[in-house]
């Protein structure tokens, strides 16, 4: 029953934070209209509105990793995945699963790195705006962080998936059928 809870609030984490990255796109949109529109209509070019699109973007692409796995949005031999059964797939997932662990690990080692010397040395863009980079550098390992969350509930589900019935009680439930149906 814990495991269950925890699986849920790690779907409904990400799901909350995915869903309100997405509004960072249009966030994005709306600094690009007004980018056009000041150079079309008053020929006057803003300093900002290009970096600024380019911190939303980064901070939707960045923060939207947990949500992508939770929804398997990331690019997947399915050639090969399709063809296997509900226990080959979460065989495969398992054993790939180090790699994912090497990568995350990385991600979030080294962004906070670089996220803490950014904000040690206050470190500014080299635009003309010159806004601090340090507010958009700490996403990277946050971002990291919700991955790392959605794989290791993905995991977890993989291991039910082998050993028991899985979580929904269906035989052969993997991570996405667990998942949607711990969500919806």
């Amino acid at each position: 029953m814990k495991m269950r809870r925890w699986l849920s609030y790690v779907d409904k984490l990400n799901q909350t934070v995915g869903g309100a990255a997405s509004y960072l796109i249009l966030g994005s949109l709306v600094v690009i209209l007004i980018e056009i529109l000041m150079r079309k209509a008053f020929n006057a070019s803003q300093t900002w509105s290009s970096e600024m699109s380019v911190f939303l973007f980064g901070a939707f692409f960045t923060l939207g990793g947990g949500y992508t796995l939770l929804k398997e949005g990331h690019v997947r031999m399915d050639v090969f995945f399709v063809k296997l059964s509900s226990r080959g797939r979460a065989i495969m997932d398992i054993c790939t699963f180090v790699l994912f662990l090497a990568f995350v690990g990385v991600l979030i080692w080294k962004g906070w790195d670089i996220a803490i010397k950014s904000f040690q040395f206050a470190e500014r863009s080299e635009s003309a705006w010159r806004p601090l980079l340090w507010p958009t550098k700490i996403l990277i390992p946050i971002g990291g962080f919700l991955l790392l969350l959605q794989g290791l509930a993905n995991l977890g589900r993989n291991i039910v998936t082998l050993t028991e019935k899985g979580l929904s009680g269906e035989p052969g439930a993997g991570a996405a059928s667990s998942a949607e149906k711990e969500i919806g």
